[in-house]
C-alpha cells in the first residue's frame, strides 16, 4: 500500500466489522445511523460520515497551514 510504503498513517471511516481496511488503518473512525433501509437513498446514513470527514480535513489543513507559517 502506497500510504504505508511512504511511512504515513492511515485514517479510515468504515463499518464496525473486521475488514481489511480496518486492519490496514492506524486509526479507524466509525459512524452509525438508526436508518437500516439504505438500498435506494442513504443520504441520512452518510451525513455523519461526511461531517467527520469534513472536520478531519479541516483540522489537517489547519495544522499544515500553521506548520508552514512557523517555518517562514
Amino acid at each position: 500500500m502506497i500510504v504505508k510504503a511512504r511511512r504515513n498513517r492511515l485514517i479510515s471511516v468504515t463499518a464496525f466489522n473486521n475488514n481489511e481496511l480496518n486492519r490496514l488503518s492506524d486509526h479507524c473512525l466509525y459512524c452509525s445511523t438508526d436508518d437500516v433501509h439504505t438500498e435506494s437513498d442513504d443520504t441520512i446514513s452518510r451525513s455523519g460520515m461526511m461531517i467527520v470527514a469534513d472536520l478531519l480535513l479541516h483540522y489537517i489543513r489547519e495544522e499544515k497551514y500553521n506548520k508552514e507559517r512557523l517555518h517562514k
